[in-house]
């Protein structure tokens, strides 16, 4: 048999092995960087990602008034190639007068106003309801009518169309009101909407006619004729959905 200690000290070697496998770990996580510390900036890519604190308290805070970028237009109808009448396109809706006329000179370079009885302009409308967030339910109309008077003419207004004329302190095609719901909007719209639209001797009632009421994506568009002896018209009024910009 060997004595205790020559087997020992053949194990020397394999044991120093063992320990300088064990330190090889170590020493590679020494060259490893450093997490960055909590209060290291982000790089500028992943800032990207964070939305601005200004922003999430803009869009959360509501508004009482909008102001809108309105191209009111004189156009002929769709349906009926000889009636003609005002119609409003909301280019865009704001929550500050400065947003709003930044945008109304870029659309002024873009849209033809001088076209006769064409208008482009900031309106300015109080929201119905409460307050304004993040959308604006707008409500408009329209009235397409044949031409009245064969002798009238004038530069400065459709004296041959008497409605869009105004006469009747009527004024087709301008903003109505400004609601911050589709169901309040809906609800003006089939209600003192179409009164403010309707004309007694026209349109006269809302329940003469034949489903005035048509609903494209959850939003309200009514729809009304008239054909007589004084002439035909075509009324509507209806509810566009705006996104509040800044």
């Amino acid at each position: 048999l060997k004595p205790l200690w020559l087997d020992l000290t053949s194990s020397i070697p394999l044991l120093q092995e063992a320990l300088c496998m064990m330190k090889r770990p170590a020493a590679a996580s020494k060259n490893m960087k450093k997490p960055a510390a909590s209060g290291t900036k982000l790089p500028a890519k992943d800032n990207l990602l964070k939305k601005p604190a200004s922003s999430r308290a803009t869009a959360s805070t509501g508004v009482t008034q909008v102001f809108l970028v309105v191209l009111r237009k004189w156009r002929k109808a769709h349906a009926r190639g000889s009636m003609y009448g005002f119609e409003s396109r909301i280019l865009g809706a704001f929550r500050s007068k400065g947003g709003a006329e930044k945008a109304l000179r870029l659309a002024q370079k873009k849209h033809n106003t001088a076209c006769r009885w064409t208008t482009l302009c900031v309106k300015q409308a109080e929201v119905h309801e409460g307050l304004a967030r993040s959308f604006a339910w707008v409500v408009t109309s329209a009235i397409w009518e044949e031409f009245f008077h064969e002798d009238a003419y004038d530069d400065e207004s459709p004296a041959g169309y008497p409605l869009n004329a105004g006469c009747m302190n009527k004024t087709p095609g301008d903003i109505l009101a400004v609601f911050n719901s589709a169901e309040a909007a809906n609800q003006h719209v089939t209600d003192r909407g179409f009164r403010e639209l309707s004309f007694d001797e026209i349109f006269g009632s809302l329940d003469e006619f034949r489903n005035p009421v048509q609903f494209d994506k959850g939003l309200v568009t009514v729809t009304v004729h008239h054909m007589a002896g004084d002439g035909a018209y075509d009324g509507q009024i209806f509810v566009q959905k705006h996104k509040l910009k800044p």
